[in-house]
């Protein structure tokens, strides 16, 4: 796939992309939406638009097709959940008569394509979704939705189908679609190793079930201590973190202002080696990541399946995961990989 603008509709959604172009390519960022118009080639463009409203999805999509030729691609993840205004994504596609392959497959998950239903098993039960249904009336001659995407080889035969044309799906059907062009095979990275920094901050914003399975069991094995980001004083957050504990900040939607300002605060006074940042929700790290002032990250291997690792331009490791992945040990085994090894004893 001769793809030359890679997007994604939320920041976990492109660390996750990006993660997996950089297998490919040997390099890959992560741009926070400002020089979308021109990045291409390893750029993964954040347009954080999971939670815009039609209308704005419509504004920013169409001023950003208006600038891709006819002869380039765009690759564009969504949530293999569905969730976002997906039919809007489609209809901006439409719009700009651009012929697009929709494949929000996730194979991993579970998240299956059968006789065109998508199917979404969860722990309350699965859901199904036609995905005809979620192309715009008179959309259908623009957009050639999944029809059979049940395991590998149906994600592959797809992704051939969709050489030379633009996709929106999930970063596993991208994936596929880089597999088919002049990409070179994935490249499996060796485990970084452990002790990268004294302590890390956490900050836990997703709704998602398994996000207080994973809190639960972190808890159970590493010294966390839990701060309230509109009460609690960042210099004792600070202190913790320089003294090898785990800072907890476990907050909703409606806080994620408080949240990031009380990640900037706490690590402004610290060096970049003195903390990890793991972010859970792609809302909750865009809104973490801007109160930071951070713009662009670098992908780097990740130690952890289902966690996108990540660096600034000051040297900061940062960790990002979609809220619905992962088992649940998940944030337990990045802490181990990435708290030093004293940090445990100060416990």
């Amino acid at each position: 796939m001769s793809t030359e603008r890679l997007w994604a509709d939320d920041l976990t959604g492109a660390c996750e992309l990006a993660d997996l172009v950089r297998a490919r390519r040997g390099f890959a960022r992560v741009e926070l939406g400002a020089s979308a118009r021109d990045a291409r080639g390893a750029a993964v463009v954040d347009l954080d638009l999971r939670h815009a409203a039609p209308s704005e999805v419509t504004s920013v999509l169409d001023g950003l097709l208006a600038d891709v030729a006819p002869a380039e691609r765009v690759a564009f993840k969504i949530d293999s959940q569905l969730h976002g205004p997906v039919t809007a994504y489609l209809a901006a596609f439409i719009a700009r008569e651009r012929d697009v392959f929709f494949c929000p497959a996730n194979l991993d998950a579970g998240r299956v394509v059968v006789d065109g239903v998508h199917r979404l098993p969860s722990p309350a039960g699965s859901a199904s979704v036609a995905l005809s249904a979620l192309v715009p009336p008179g959309g259908s001659a623009r957009v050639t939705t999944a029809h059979h995407v049940d395991d590998i080889a149906g994600l592959r035969r797809f992704a051939t189908a969709a050489h030379g044309r633009d996709v929106v799906g999930s970063a596993a059907f991208i994936d596929a679609c880089l597999e088919i062009g002049p990409d070179r095979p994935r490249i499996t990275p060796s485990p970084l190793p452990s002790g990268t920094a004294p302590g890390m901050l956490v900050i836990a914003g997703s709704s998602e079930p398994i996000i207080d399975e994973q809190l639960t069991d972190l808890r159970a094995h590493h010294p966390v201590d839990e701060f309230d980001p509109r009460r609690s004083r960042p210099d004792d957050a600070a202190w913790a973190l320089q003294h090898g504990r785990i800072v907890l900040v476990n907050t909703s939607p409606a806080e994620l202002a408080h949240a990031g300002d009380f990640a900037r605060a706490t690590l402004s006074g610290l060096a970049p080696d003195d903390s990890a940042l793991l972010l859970t929700g792609g809302h909750t790290a865009r809104r973490v990541l801007t109160a930071l002032g951070i713009a662009s990250l670098t992908s780097i291997p990740s130690p952890v399946t289902g966690v996108a690792s990540l660096r600034d331009e000051r040297g900061l490791s940062i960790f990002t995961k979609p809220g619905s992945y992962g088992r649940g040990s998940t944030l337990r085994d990045v802490a181990d990989v990435v708290l030093a090894p004293s940090s445990k004893e100060r416990s």
